[in-house]
């Protein structure tokens, strides 16, 4: 029902990971004891909800074209997508009751609306809807889930609250005999490994960036800041280019290298993000400009694979260019 590859676009379950096949786990920490059975309880009841409707998290191709125009009054919506019926579904579950005007809106927008007698994923308290194109789908899934809710009525969820640093064997991780992956803690501060030390505190569950032990000089800080600021109004690269994370990526490092004492002026934290940036025209001007950008990291870093992944990202930004001019003058 639900591959572990999935978990990542699927609703309230995002911020776990497959450990066993019977064991979601929580990737992060939560921020308390509450926060932590609320997670579990959503992920939870969003596997009940998949189980009795047969819907999953669609993929991005499944969603093109099919956007529904819910009212503003939709909130804590997730999208879902049924494979018999190749329609997107939408949960929504607001902070209010539903009204007519609900249900006329979708009507008067090409979609249908209906409530459900179902305390929800995210359980907001009030009545969740499904919005769909198919009222025969939206209606037959609601019936499912009020059959869900008669259920759920008459179970009691218990948990149990362990150590911080205990780890919960499953049934199926133990009939396999194979030891469970240690959870990814994030290293010492300070620590060094060839040539690259940790960029930030990091987050338990998850992977450490990191960037050059060596920092870069300051004025070349300053003089690819505004390049790269520059660049996302080109009209050459998407919100979604690799050079986007060029940037996030080198004005991470910079903020990780130099304390705010050491800069003549606090102005200079929005170099990578300045207020009034000016757009680089032409295919010929953006690749002379990421020249400029490649050259000052290859002489500001020191050798290490964080410098060598960065470098690799400049070389697609650059191809990417490169075609894009071809395209444009065959």
């Amino acid at each position: 029902m639900l591959p572990g590859r999935s978990l990542e676009r699927t609703a309230y379950l995002s911020g776990f990971r497959l450990e066993a096949p019977d064991h979601l786990e929580l990737r992060g920490d939560a921020y308390s004891e509450h926060d932590g059975l609320r997670k579990a309880q959503r992920a939870a009841l969003a596997l009940n909800f998949m189980a009795v409707t047969g819907f999953r998290a669609p993929f991005v191709n499944e969603t093109y074209g099919t956007s529904l125009n819910l009212s503003k009054k939709a909130d804590h919506k997730s999208t879902w997508y049924d494979d018999e019926s190749k329609c997107i579904v939408i949960l929504d579950e607001p902070y209010r009751h539903l009204f007519r005007e609900e249900i006329d809106w979708a009507k008067e927008h090409g979609f249908h609306t209906v409530g459900i007698r179902w305390r929800g994923v995210y359980s907001a308290g009030e009545t969740p809807r499904l919005h769909s194109v198919s009222a025969a789908l939206i209606t037959r899934s609601a019936k499912k889930l009020h059959a869900l809710e008669a259920r759920l009525q008459a179970e009691e969820w218990t948990y149990d609250s362990h150590a911080y640093n205990s780890q919960f064997i499953s049934p199926a991780r133990a009939l396999s005999g194979k030891r469970r992956r240690a959870r990814i803690m994030p290293p010492p501060q300070g620590v060094e490994r060839d040539g690259a030390v940790p960029c930030g505190p990091g987050e338990p569950g998850f992977r450490s960036r990191w960037r050059p032990a060596r920092r870069m000089d300051l004025d070349k800080h300053l003089q690819v800041g505004p390049i790269l600021e520059n660049f996302p109004f080109s009209m050459i690269f998407s919100p979604t280019s690799p050079l986007i994370d060029v940037r996030i990526t080198l004005n991470k490092w910079f903020e990780e290298e130099y304390e705010d004492a050491e800069l003549p002026d606090k102005q200079m934290r929005q170099d990578y993000y300045s207020p009034a940036p000016t757009p680089i025209r032409g295919a010929a001007d953006v690749l002379a400009g990421l020249g400029v950008v490649r050259q000052m990291v290859s002489d500001g870093y020191q050798d290490c694979k964080p410098k060598k992944d960065l470098l690799d990202r400049l070389d697609r930004c650059e191809e990417w260019v490169r075609r894009f001019a071809a395209r444009r003058n065959p």
